[in-house]
This record gives structure tokens, C-alpha cells and sequence, in this order.
């Protein structure tokens, strides 16, 4: 059987995309999702790629894109 190995998810390509929320990191059934902080102080999400299991879950929630 061929397998697909699916991406990690990518929350944001440039922090204006981004609130900080954290409502991705909330979510994230294994915690693989922590929010940095940037050199002004604000927060985003970073994923831990060897934790994510590509569940998707942080996009689906994401209140910020749209």
C-alpha cells in the first residue's frame, strides 16, 4: 500500500496573517503548537514538527485567516 505522508500544516506566511489568538495551540491534541514571541513582544504559534501528527486541527480553527 502507497502512503502519503501529509505536510506539516502552515499557520501563517507572514505574521499580518497571524492574531495570536493562540486558539491553535489550545487545540493541539499533543501540544506540538507553542506560542514565541517575537522581538515586539507579540505572540505567534510554532510548531513542533517532530510532535505534529497532521491532524489539521490548528487550521480548522483558525478564527484569523478569514
Amino acid at each position: 500500500m502507497y502512503v502519503t505522508e501529509k505536510a506539516v500544516p502552515v499557520l501563517y506566511s507572514r505574521s499580518s496573517e497571524c492574531c495570536g489568538c493562540g486558539a491553535c495551540s489550545i487545540l493541539c491534541p499533543i501540544g506540538a503548537i507553542s506560542m514565541k514571541e517575537d522581538g515586539e513582544g507579540f505572540l505567534y504559534p510554532e510548531i513542533e514538527e517532530e510532535k505534529c501528527i497532521r491532524c489539521y486541527k490548528c487550521k480548522k480553527v483558525c478564527i484569523c485567516r478569514d
